[in-house]
């Protein structure tokens, strides 16, 4: 079972034009080799990244990102604050392009409920973590499944994702049936809103 959490997410532009979801590139801290600061030695517990990145843009973002990160049990790394969301997304906006702030409410498919808060934009289905390879993405847009499209693609909005959330849930049950690598994938729901 997947603990729900939300909060907001700084997404960079789509490969494929309109897609809103969350399987694009995203502002997150992460450790890159490149970037180590040497000098640093590692502490034993210690899961803070900006500590270890070089000094610079990354460093300063990573640490606001990091003092305002939402606690979860998985790898998904989400914004507790909107100011704060947007602080960043200014800073990183030349690095990321076509950068926005989006809120996110991430949960189990089988405990998802309909979201009535904000501007909602739709419904992704992804991993929880990790590259957020995105159903709906992978399934209609980009490699789309022939069987998958002709059933489903009527369903998918201006932002090319769901706005009824049992149509989601009967797509991913298709895409499973039909698309066997990802038969046994831990996918959740994400309900993207606008916050702007």
């Amino acid at each position: 079972m997947f603990d729900p959490v939300s909060g907001y997410m700084i997404l960079g532009s789509s490969k494929i034009s309109g897609y809103r979801g969350v399987d694009r590139l995203r502002f997150e801290p992460c450790l890159e080799e490149n970037e180590i600061d040497e000098t640093v030695s590692f502490e034993r517990g210690d899961s803070r990244i900006w500590p270890h990145i070089r000094s610079g843009w990354k460093r300063e973002a990573y640490r606001i990102f990091e003092e305002d990160r939402v606690e979860s049990s998985t790898d998904l790394l989400l914004i507790r604050d909107y100011d704060v969301a947007f602080r960043l997304r200014r800073m990183v906006e030349q690095h990321i392009p076509g950068s926005e702030v989006l809120f996110c409410k991430v949960e189990s498919l089988d405990a998802a409920e309909v979201s009535s808060q904000g501007r909602f934009i739709g419904y992704d289905i992804a991993y929880p973590g990790g590259d957020m390879y995105s159903a709906v993405l992978n399934g209609l847009l980009f490699n789309p499944h022939p069987s998958l499209v002709a059933q489903f693609i009527e369903c998918i909005n201006e932002h090319c994702l769901f706005i009824d959330i049992n149509m989601a849930i009967a797509y991913i049950t298709s895409f499973r049936m039909l698309v066997k690598s990802e038969a046994s994938a831990n996918f959740v729901l994400y309900t993207m809103i606008d916050p702007e």
